[in-house]
């Protein structure tokens, strides 16, 4: 009787196992076959995200309220003040005079003060609103892993691993007009504006508005250690395959020196350790005591911005389970 009901127990938790692998693995043709038949049209997009980390921008400016001398009254303790001092007698005509000019400067100058305040709280509420909006529209724009739940198909030869360690925070970079911004990946907030040997990303490498640069990356306070490459000098790379990204991606930031600090680049730019999916690599990796977690990409994924099943994660406290289950799918296939 108990064997049947461990039998049976264990019989279920098999096939609830098959039915998330098949579905993930369902997802992932799915997500395949919709990258083939139909690729992103990122070009304005991509503009979008490059000209939103510009400063308040003329159509910014442009909702600010002008301030209109129309719209205010005439403040009643001074009309008030004006009537008390309109005495009619000639020896008082004079000092009537200069009171009336008097009055009409304090008018004058707490209408000007009025107008300065309301003027600079109209700008700091648009100035607020603005950069909501930003951190809105920037906490969107990166590609966000599924943790993974089974051994994907074909996973040593189609699958690249790439670690994290502790420590590091996901930002997205945009490198335009001059200047290279960080912002959080998860909330959009600003975290850097400074200057970089990036494309457009600095006043010495700065080109025309269309030559911008984007990056997929982690920030650790000091350096920026580059996940995956979107964009380069205007050179759009969302639609091309991991493999592809990750060859380009170490070609280019090498071509700039962008691992070396200098005056024009304060925080170094390094690609990210990119290992196959080995059961030697993955051990190797599970052993560093600063490791996070794993990143696995598929390699013929395109850069897909939101959620996306050819982007997986595995916290470390699920790595060595996953090794050992790795370990034996590799042997029932020998």
């Amino acid at each position: 009787m108990m064997n049947d009901s461990n039998h049976l127990r264990n019989s279920h938790r098999t096939d609830v196992k098959h039915r998330v692998k098949n579905e993930q693995e369902k997802r992932r043709e799915e997500f395949l076959q919709r990258q083939r038949e139909k690729r992103r049209e990122v070009a304005d997009h991509a503009r979008k995200i490059a000209e939103m980390g510009k400063e308040d921008s003329i159509e910014e400016n442009s909702s600010l309220q002008i301030f209109d001398v129309n719209q205010w009254s005439n403040n009643d303790n001074n009309n008030q003040l004006l009537k008390d001092n309109n005495v009619d007698t000639n020896n008082n005509l004079v000092e009537i005079e200069m009171n009336d000019e008097i009055v009409e400067e304090m008018k004058e100058e707490e209408d000007n003060n009025q107008m300065k305040k309301k003027n600079n709280n109209n700008n700091a509420d648009t100035k607020l609103n603005v950069e909501r909006r930003k951190e809105e529209f920037y906490k969107r724009q990166l590609m966000i892993p599924e943790e993974l739940s089974d051994i994907p198909n074909n996973f040593e030869e189609e699958w690249y691993c790439v670690p994290l360690f502790d420590g590091r925070q996901r930002c997205i970079i945009i490198a335009n007009h001059g200047e290279t911004v960080a912002r959080d990946a998860s909330t959009g907030k600003l975290i850097q504006k400074f200057q970089s040997v990036l494309p457009n990303g600095s006043f010495k490498t700065r080109e025309g508005p269309d030559n911008y640069s984007i990056l997929d990356c982690l920030w650790n306070g000091k350096d920026f250690v580059v996940l995956d490459l979107m964009c380069w000098g205007g050179h759009l790379y969302y639609d091309c395959s991991t493999d592809f990204r990750f060859f380009w991606l170490q070609s280019k930031l090498s071509q700039v020196n962008a691992g070396a600090i200098s005056s024009l680049n304060p925080f170094p730019f390094l690609p990210s350790p990119c290992l196959d999916c080995t059961l030697q690599s993955i051990t190797n990796a599970i052993q560093s005591p600063s490791l996070d977690g794993l990143l696995f990409y598929y390699k013929e994924s395109h850069y897909t911005i939101g959620s996306s099943p050819l982007l997986c994660f595995l916290p470390r406290t699920k790595l060595n389970s996953f090794a050992n289950q790795f370990q034996s799918s590799l042997s029932m296939q020998q």
